[in-house]
């Protein structure tokens, strides 16, 4: 058994956790945090000036100072510990009161309906954070790796065995789950505690009291993007799951949420591929569910099984953000490459569009601000960030999240699309032409300068603090 209460202590651990990541807001810690950790910059501050020099070197005076120092940092740094596990605490206690509940805020995105709880509501936060490592301890839910999943999957498709391909995705996923079922599934679970449980049908009802009928149907749908939902999802189709990864025919089975890709070393006798497909869904509509239809384009069954008798045989999918080219030649040789998929490159592009948009409108009123934002902006999109305040040097952008890309012709059709954009300046900006020349042409040289091959190859990293990650994706 593991400790599922929505302690302080368990609410601390969460919030190293976040530290780590480079997710906590510092502003919205309380002043007597802000203020001890503030304390601790500055000790460390004067720690670092004394380093600078040799210890050799040292003045009497500065081995009294550091040996000063190092005594005030313990000092200040069990203050910052005593004013975390306060805040904790109170966290804590607001947790466990009688009558605690979620909020669910609603707001459309791309036509569907997503939920949140308040970002402010630091309550809310954590113990949405405790119940999502509750359910995922609690059942042994495995949260499927995107990057492990890609790259197992470029293994299996780069060698020669026959195989059948079929990636596919659920319908209206979050939508179509059933309640309840799933409230069966939490309630039957003995490791997984009462208030947990009971927490669980409290988003449920709230959800189903809030969502708009006219999308879900009642009785259907967990709410889409709060915490729990992955995990909900995950949990509901756990057996199924394990069902289809059990058959002897499938090597290679993985499901991304909704996104499905299998891949079969025969058939079962006197089936062909489509009516395999056709079995398939029918064990997905025991759950509720439907798969996409063959032909629709998020659905496609590829036969890698027999020969092609002479004849190159070129198919493209896309999964995961990604584009697999798969090519089996006139000797029956396969290969697969990783491009980047339509939807990811047209995100690149609408945030290189959005970086010099915002360029355009911050040089009416602050120069220097623009051309931060111009470098930072692009930098960003470019290449990748290391998280500032996390402990274990997260890195994020470019290369990591495309680091399987083999396709050449990607990287050099982004780099077109980013060297052709114009430096547009408004006019008067510049008294004298000549000043506005310069200006216009060291923008152009440091766009010019971004070669995407190279900063990929290179795992070009830029540090960002996080407030100001978080400054530059709201324009982003």
């Amino acid at each position: 058994m593991f400790d599922q209460t929505f302690s302080a202590a368990n609410f601390e651990a969460i919030f190293e956790i976040e530290l780590r990541k480079g997710l906590v807001d510092f502003n919205q810690m309380p002043q007597e945090y802000r203020e001890a950790a503030t304390n601790v910059k500055a000790v460390r501050a004067e720690l670092a000036l004394l380093r600078k020099k040799k210890k050799t070197t040292w003045s009497q005076t500065e081995k009294e100072d550091y040996a000063f120092w190092c005594e005030e940092l313990k000092i200040r740094l069990a203050d910052k510990e005593d004013a975390l596990k306060k805040d904790m605490e109170a966290l804590s206690v607001a947790a466990n009161m009688s009558g605690f509940g979620f909020q669910l805020r609603p707001h459309m995105y791309g036509g569907k309906q997503y939920f949140e709880v308040d970002k402010a509501d630091r309550v809310q936060h954590f113990a949405m954070k405790c119940l999502q490592r509750n359910l995922v301890k609690a059942f042994g839910v495995e949260m499927v790796n995107r990057h492990t999943v890609m790259a197992n999957l470029k293994l299996m498709l780069n060698n020669n065995l026959p195989i059948y391909i079929i990636r596919t995705d659920i319908q209206h996923f979050f939508e179509s789950i059933s309640q309840e079922r799933l409230v069966s599934l939490i309630e039957r679970n003995s490791i997984l505690s009462n208030k947990s449980k009971g927490l669980i049908k409290n988003i449920m009802a709230g959800y189903e009291e809030i969502k708009n009928k006219r999308l879900v149907a009642a009785g259907k749908g967990v709410p889409r993007g709060i915490g729990i939902s992955s995990a909900l999802s995950e949990i509901y189709l756990g057996e199924l799951d394990k069902m289809i990864k059990g058959r002897k025919e499938v090597i290679f089975y993985v499901r991304y949420v909704d996104d499905i890709f299998m891949i079969m070393s025969g058939m079962p006798y006197g089936f062909t591929l489509a009516s395999y497909y056709q079995d398939l869904e029918n064990e997905f509509h025991k759950y509720g569910l439907d798969l996409q239809p063959v032909g629709n384009g998020k659905c496609q069954l590829l036969d890698y099984y027999k020969p092609v008798n002479g004849r190159p045989h070129d198919e493209s999918l896309t999964y995961l953000g990604y584009c697999l080219y798969l090519n089996k030649d006139a000797k029956n040789c396969r290969t697969t490459k990783f491009g980047m998929s339509d939807e990811r490159k047209r995100r690149f592009k609408s945030r290189v569009d959005n970086v010099f948009d915002r360029f355009k409108l911050e040089l009416k009123y602050d120069i220097r601000q623009a051309k931060r934002d111009l470098k930072d902006g692009l930098n960003l999109i470019t290449g990748n960030i290391r998280l500032s305040k996390a402990k274990e040097g997260v890195k994020v952008g470019f290369y990591y999240n495309n680091d399987l890309l083999d396709v050449e012709q990607d990287f050099m059709d982004l780099e077109d699309y980013l060297h052709s954009k114009h430096i547009r300046v408004p006019a008067n900006l510049f008294a004298d032409p000549a000043d506005e020349r310069a200006f216009v042409k060291k923008r152009r040289d440091f766009i010019q300068s971004i070669r995407l091959k190279e900063r990929w190859t290179e795992k070009k990293t830029f540090d960002i603090g996080v407030s100001r990650l978080k400054e530059i994706r709201k324009w982003l």
